[in-house]
């Protein structure tokens, strides 16, 4: 997505660039690997555009990268190929969690590309049950 121009103090032009980004259903979507309008994005997160591989986070908790697709007899494929569960609690435990999420979100099976995309990062995972 292009961005009006910007112009500096001595006219030159320049075009600035922003990925288009949205909060959808509590996770912040983006594209992973093109330029989608808000509507495309939307239109690809409830399951009608073409495959789209996105980048997902719910900053403090993960971040990830999917591909959705909808295949030629209507149901969606989802395909997790990244998840990154925030430190402090156990990955398997947490990436448990956020697959149900995505599953229920979407309302599709989701397929793991591979058991080590799956890991644990750096920072620390809030805990929403500590007061």
């Amino acid at each position: 997505m292009v961005h009006p121009l910007h112009v500096d103090s001595q006219f030159e032009v320049e075009e600035i660039e922003k990925v288009a980004e949205i909060e959808w259903k509590g996770i912040i979507w983006k594209s992973a690997y093109g330029d989608l309008s808000i509507k495309e994005l939307l239109t690809t997160l409830k399951g009608y555009g073409p495959m789209e591989i996105l980048r997902f986070e719910k900053p403090g908790y993960f971040t990830g990268e999917l591909s959705l697709n909808l295949k030629e007899d209507g149901t969606k494929e989802i395909t997790l190929h990244n998840l990154e569960i925030a430190g402090g609690g156990g990955a398997p435990e947490g990436a448990d969690t956020v697959l149900e999420l995505l599953k229920k979100i979407f309302r599709a099976e989701i397929y793991v590309e591979d058991s080590t995309v799956i890991r644990k990062g750096k920072s620390s995972c809030k805990d929403e049950s500590k007061g």
